[in-house]
């Protein structure tokens, strides 16, 4: 087995915890059947709008969360 630098190469899980996406992950686990808006969301965990829609869209890329 080899380990391979480049990040498109990364398992799922590197790639999604080296980022903001962990606490938008954390959050919805630990608010799991709340409904809560992005901006609700953004607000809560302080990350930024556009850092928060990027970090959504990794999790749905992933098959990690649906809408």
């Amino acid at each position: 087995m080899e380990i391979l630098d480049h990040e498109e190469n990364q398992l799922p899980l590197t790639r999604l915890f080296n980022t903001s996406t962990a606490k938008v992950l954390d959050f919805l686990l630990t608010n799991e059947g709340l409904s809560y808006t992005e901006d609700e969301i953004s607000t809560l965990t302080l990350i930024p709008d556009r850092t928060l829609q990027r970090s959504i869209q990794t999790l749905l890329n992933e098959n990690i969360i649906k809408r």
